[in-house]
């Protein structure tokens, strides 16, 4: 989550890109500083190079958050943890006997893996929809 006068991206050189995994010259760091896409891969995936990023005017680019953290990106890996996570929102919905709108879920952690890297949570980790009732712990067997 963004603190006021905090920007959502920034620029970047020397940093791996999320997509070809290539350290490149010059890319965007998202917010959540662990995902980055190269200048080539802004463009063919955002629809913007990065020099047309201005710090001074932010919004002259399409994009104001993480397309991984947020399971918008396209590639290979992220399109798996999309199915993880929509496969895991159909076990929690048979459990709980409900729609996926009235689940609860840890979404946040699901989507951005934070606990997965022990990172910790961040304040609190959301849940949809904002409830003290918790998931059953759901035992998988593959």
């Amino acid at each position: 989550f963004l603190n006021k006068n905090e920007e959502a991206i920034s620029v970047v050189k020397n940093e791996n890109c999320h997509i070809c995994h290539i350290r490149r010259n010059c890319g965007i760091m998202f917010h959540c500083r662990k995902h980055n896409f190269c200048d080539n891969h802004c463009a063919v995936r955002l629809g913007f190079r990065v020099n047309e990023y201005d710090p001074t005017n932010p919004k002259n680019i399409p994009v104001d958050y993480c397309p991984v953290c947020c399971l918008s990106c396209i590639c290979a890996k992220c399109t798996r943890r999309l199915d993880k996570v929509s496969a895991e929102m159909k076990i929690c919905c048979e459990v709980q006997n409900c729609e996926p709108e009235n689940v609860v879920m840890d979404v946040f952690e699901k989507c951005s893996g934070y606990k997965k890297l022990g990172l910790g949570t961040l304040g609190t980790t959301p849940t949809y929809p904002p409830s003290k009732k918790q998931a059953p712990k759901i035992e998988r067997s593959d």
